[in-house]
């Protein structure tokens, strides 16, 4: 008697188990020519808008999260979120780089590299033919934490333009 219980129990498991699979869904036969509902026409209109990365017209856009970007008719500028170097890409010649004009430059984190910005906070404007940028100040007992700083588009002609004086803080403040 208990090897018949068990063996009732054990298939009412089984057959429990079984039935917790998974359900195949069952297409609707739909008529060809009837007219599209509107879910049907939603999905086909999210699958067209699915765009592919056409490398003849778009930009490599991978580093432009919170950075400063410009851009005219043949080349974008950009500087990154570290703010470290100024970056150029050429839509004619499909090329990117580190937007410095010397091309023996290693392109080193210093001074030495026309495009070295040294920037915790970037921001990049043109005008009048060139670029703007604010930077750390890199002259040792300077007074001024941040200079204006402006460039050619090709990367030449670094200057500076002014000292910007540093603000109040806080810590001056209440410090």
């Amino acid at each position: 008697m208990k090897k018949s219980v068990s063996l009732i129990a054990l298939i009412l498991a089984i057959l429990t188990l079984a039935a917790c699979g998974p359900k195949t869904p069952v297409a609707p036969v739909s008529d060809p020519t009837a007219a599209p509902t509107q879910a049907e026409s939603t999905q086909e209109a999210a699958a067209e808008s699915k765009v592919a990365v056409d490398p003849e017209t778009d930009f490599n856009n991978r580093f432009s999260g919170y950075c400063s970007i410009w851009e005219n008719d043949d080349m974008y500028a950009w500087i990154p979120v570290d703010g470290s170097q100024l970056y150029y890409y050429d839509k004619a010649a499909d090329d990117f780089g580190v937007l410095c004009p010397r091309p023996e430059c290693m392109h080193p984190l210093d001074e030495s590299c026309a495009a070295f910005i040294s920037n915790s906070a970037p921001a990049l404007s043109y005008q009048n033919g060139r670029l703007y940028y604010t930077a750390f100040h890199h002259e040792k007992g300077s007074m001024y934490d941040y200079c204006l700083y402006s460039v050619s588009i090709d990367g030449s002609g670094k200057t500076k333009v002014i000292d910007i004086p540093p603000q109040e803080t806080l810590g001056g403040v209440f410090g």
